[in-house]
C-alpha cells in the first residue's frame, strides 16, 4: 500500500476512534451532570421535609397566620423539587411517585389539621369534632414516610452519581490508552515501513560507496520506498556495469600509454644522441644557427621524455595501492628540504617551517604531495630578491588544513580552475621550467587519501596551496 494511503488510512481511524471516544466521554459527562442535578433534587426534598415537620408542630401547640403561610411556601417547594427525575433507573422513578402521592395526602391532612384546631377554638367543649392530636400524629407519620421515601432517593442518586463518575474516569482511562495504542500503532508502522526502508537505503548507499556494487537494497515493498529501492538497485547495476566498461578502457589506455611511451623513448634517446654526436664531432663546421638548432633539438626531446614521464606517473597514481600509516609531517617535510637544498644554494630565502599535524596517510605520495608544492613556491620565487616561503598548518572547522605559502609571482584567480589540469599552466615555459602535470599529481594524491586541495593568490602578490587529508589527527 502506498505511504501516502496508508498516512491517511492510519489518521482516519485515529480520528474515528478519539471521536466515539470523545463522544462516549461527553456523553458520562452530561449523565454525571443530571445525576448531580438529581441528587439535589432529592436532597431539597429532604429538607423541605423537615421543614414541614417543624410547620406541624408549630400547627397543633400554636397556631397562627404565620405557620399556614410558610406551609404554602413548603407546598410550593414541594412542587419545584417533585419535577420529574432524569434518571433512567426505574427504582428512582417510583420513589419520587410515591413521594409524590403522599405530599399530597400531606397537604390534605395539614388542611384538616388547620380546620380541626379552628373549630376546637371555637368550642373547646364539642367532643364530636375531630381530634386534632390524632390528625397531627397522622401528618407526622406522614411526613416521617416522606423523609425516609426522600433519603432513599437521595441514596440512590448518590450511587448513581458515583458510577457516572467511575464511567467518566474509566473512559478517560480508555480514552488515554488508546490514544498511547494509537501512538504506538504509528510508532510501528513509521519504523516498519518508513524507517526500516531508510536504514536500509542508508546502509547499500554505504556500501556502494564504499565500492560494493554488486550489493543490492532488495526492497520488495509496494510503496514509494520499494519504488525508491528498485531505482537503486537499477542505478546500482548501471553503475556496477558502466565501471566494468571503464576498468576495461582505463586498463587500455594503460596499456597503450605505456606502449606509446615504450615505444617514444627510443626515437627521442636516438635523437638527444645523434644532437650530441653532431655537436661535439661537427660543432667546428657549423656557424651559430646551426649549432642552436641542434641545442633546441636536444632540449626539446629531452622536455618531451620528462612529459612522458609525468604522463606516465600521473596514469599509474589511481593504480597504486595506498599503504597508510602514521606519519610525522614535520620530519617528512625537512626531509624534503635536505633533498631541495641544490634550489636553495646562492638565494636569500627565508624559510620557516611551522608545526605540522601527524597524519594517517601513504608516506611515499605524501612526500611527493610537499615536494610539488615546496619545488613550486622555490620556482616561482626565483625572481624576487628576498623569498619568503612559509609551511604549516591550522585549525578549519576542527580539520587540520596543511600549506605552503609564498610571496613569488602569484597568478590570476580568473584561472584559477587550471590549475590542477594536466598539461595546464599559467606561466609561460621560457619563464619556468616544468611539464605542467606537478599539481596534477598533488591533487590525484590528496583527493585518494579522502582530502580536497585549493589555491588563494593574486598576480605578482603570491600564491598559498591549502590541503587535507583524510582521517589526520592534530598533534599541533
Amino acid at each position: 500500500m502506498p505511504l501516502a494511503r496508508l498516512q491517511w488510512l492510519l489518521l482516519v481511524l485515529a480520528l474515528a476512534l478519539l471521536a466515539a471516544l470523545t463522544a462516549i466521554l461527553v456523553q458520562n459527562q452530561l449523565a454525571v451532570a443530571r445525576s448531580l442535578a438529581d441528587l439535589t433534587q432529592a436532597q431539597e426534598l429532604v429538607r423541605t421535609v423537615v421543614r414541614m415537620r417543624n410547620i406541624a408542630v408549630e400547627v397543633t401547640t400554636n397556631r397562627s397566620a404565620r405557620q399556614e403561610i410558610q406551609w404554602q411556601v413548603g407546598m410550593r417547594e414541594f412542587a419545584r423539587a417533585l419535577h420529574p427525575l432524569q434518571t433512567q433507573f426505574v427504582e428512582e422513578n417510583l420513589v419520587l411517585n410515591a413521594i409524590s402521592e403522599n405530599v399530597k395526602d400531606v397537604d390534605q391532612l395539614f388542611q384538616r389539621l388547620l380546620a380541626s384546631t379552628a373549630e376546637q377554638q371555637a368550642d373547646p367543649a364539642d367532643a364530636g369534632a375531630s381530634n386534632p392530636r390524632r390528625i397531627a400524629h397522622g401528618l407526622h407519620v406522614l411526613l416521617g414516610d416522606v423523609s425516609l421515601m426522600a433519603l432513599r432517593l437521595a441514596e440512590l442518586q448518590t450511587v448513581e452519581v458515583r458510577d457516572a463518575r467511575h464511567k467518566v474516569l474509566w473512559t478517560s482511562a480508555f480514552l488515554v490508552l488508546a490514544m498511547l495504542a494509537i501512538l504506538i500503532a504509528y510508532l510501528v508502522v513509521f519504523h516498519r515501513f518508513v524507517l526500516a526502508p531508510i536504514q536500509r537505503l542508508q546502509a547499500a548507499t554505504d556500501r556502494v560507496a564504499a565500492g560494493d556494487l554488486a550489493h543490492r537494497v532488495d526492497l520488495r515493498a509496494e510503496n514509494e520506498f520499494g519504488e525508491l529501492g528498485r531505482r537503486f538497485d537499477h542505478m546500482t547495476g548501471q553503475v556496477q556495469a558502466s565501471q566494468t566498461g571503464m576498468t576495461a578502457a582505463i586498463k587500455e589506455l594503460e596499456a597503450f600509454a605505456y606502449s606509446v611511451s615504450h615505444d617514444l623513448r627510443a626515437p627521442l634517446r636516438g635523437m638527444d644522441a645523434f644532437a650530441q654526436i653532431l655537436q661535439k664531432k661537427y660543432a667546428t663546421h657549423m656557424d651559430e644557427d646551426a649549432q642552436h638548432c641542434l641545442h633546441m633539438i636536444r632540449d626539446n626531446a629531452q622536455q618531451m621524455g620528462r612529459l612522458i614521464d609525468d604522463l606516465l606517473a600521473f596514469s599509474r597514481l589511481s593504480q597504486q595501492p595506498l599503504n597508510k600509516e602514521r606519519v610525522d609531517q614535520e620530519v617528512l617535510v625537512h626531509s624534503v628540504l635536505q633533498s631541495l637544498q641544490a634550489e636553495l644554494k646562492d638565494r636569500q630565502i627565508d624559510l620557516n617551517v611551522g608545526e605540522l599535524p601527524a597524519a594517517e596517510a601513504d608516506p611515499r605520495l605524501l612526500r611527493q604531495v610537499w615536494v610539488n608544492l615546496i619545488s613550486n613556491a622555490l620556482k616561482y620565487t626565483r625572481s624576487r630578491g628576498h623569498a619568503l616561503i612559509r609551511v604549516g598548518a591550522e585549525k578549519k572547522d576542527g580539520i587540520a588544513v596543511c600549506f605552503v605559502q609564498d610571496n613569488g609571482v602569484g597568478f590570476d584567480m580568473r584561472y584559477a580552475h587550471k590549475l590542477f589540469g594536466v598539461f595546464q599552466r599559467l606561466h609561460r615555459a621560457e619563464d619556468y621550467e616544468g611539464t605542467g602535470v606537478g599539481l596534477a599529481i598533488v591533487q590525484r594524491i590528496v583527493a585518494r587519501h579522502g582530502g580536497r586541495i585549493w589555491a588563494q593568490a593574486a598576480k605578482n602578490q603570491g600564491a598559498t596551496f591549502y590541503f587535507t587529508l583524510q582521517g589526520e589527527q592534530d598533534h599541533v
